[in-house]
């Protein structure tokens, strides 16, 4: 059922793709759906069938079920309906027309005003972010640590976008390099590759928007390095940092065909998110018994 799966999200990426993007025309706006459909694609998809072939160790069940391949179909195309009728609805209703970018279009230009504003919105957020870092007591503080990453990804965000726009500077995308390297020095070190992959991605969405697409092969090697490397930035978290021992199946920390191997196994275990969901299905309700409360109610109490 897993390649069954992996070809249904393909047909429906590709589907998406080009409803989105190739053909549509006279309005052009971010797209969110497109980027939603590669999300499912790899996470739920291409690294489950890696996994089936290739985990020798695995901690999850290696095939998924009709049941849960149900689910993860039924969520994305749920939310490929939501979306496009919702902004469908919307657009029509406010009259909205918006060309698709590009280095001449008048309306695609941020006057100096917008500029400022968004610069000083993104160094904020930014300087929020390391703030916890450099004042550890922020972390006691209840729900507010709950801010320290999406305030990088909103001000990291803003700072991508502005770098990437048509009248963009040399500077500012150097500030981005800067910003970028030393919060990957910072992660690293923690032994975490997620937000990093998450940085990355806001990159490359950005640069697929504006067209940049020398940003967008320069962003993909980089995420390929990343994903390469996931056991070497564990091994050198746990052993240099932390002074503990890395448990990686098979990997040494030299630079070797198998050790290589051995690192991609891990991430693409760690990424395979229907092998995750599968054995949570498999063990609901018999040992994972259903919520005797609203969920939702409890979501907007506590948060």
């Amino acid at each position: 059922m897993s390649f069954i799966l992996t070809i249904t999200l393909s047909a429906i990426t590709i589907f998406v793709f080009r409803y989105e993007i190739l053909k549509r025309k006279g309005v052009f706006l971010f797209p969110v759906i497109t980027i939603v459909t590669f999300y499912y694609l790899f996470f739920y998809g291409l690294t489950t069938i890696w996994t089936s072939h290739f985990q020798l160790h695995p901690v999850y069940p290696l095939e998924v079920s009709f049941t849960t391949a149900l689910y993860v179909l039924a969520f994305l195309v749920f939310q490929i309906f939501g979306y496009f009728f919702f902004s469908k609805l919307l657009l029509n209703y406010k009259g909205f027309s918006a060309p698709r970018p590009n280095s001449h279009a008048a309306n695609s230009e941020i006057t100096p005003q917008q500029g400022r504003m968004l610069l000083t919105l993104s160094t904020s957020s930014i300087v929020g972010h390391f703030s916890f870092a450099l004042i550890p007591e922020l972390q006691n503080i209840p729900s507010l640590n709950q801010l320290q990453q999406p305030l990088w990804y909103f001000g990291i965000g803003i700072l991508i976008w502005l770098s990437l726009t048509p009248q963009y500077h040399v500077k500012r995308i150097s500030v981005v390099a800067a910003a970028i390297l030393f919060y990957a020095i910072h992660i690293v070190s923690t032994g975490l590759t997620t937000p990093l992959f998450i940085s990355l991605f806001i990159i490359l969405s950005a640069a697929f928007y504006w067209r940049r697409y020398t940003a967008v092969v320069a962003t993909l090697s980089l995420l390929i390095m990343l994903f390469l490397s996931y056991g070497y930035v564990k091994y050198f978290s746990a052993s240099y940092i932390k002074g503990e021992q890395v448990h990686i199946w098979g990997f040494q920390p030299n630079l070797s065909g198998n050790s290589i191997f051995a690192s991609v196994n891990a991430a693409t275990s760690r990424s395979s998110h229907a092998l995750v969901l599968e054995k949570v299905t498999r063990k609901t309700p018999s040992e994972i018994p259903f919520a005797e409360y609203s969920p939702l109610l409890d979501a907007a109490i506590n948060h």
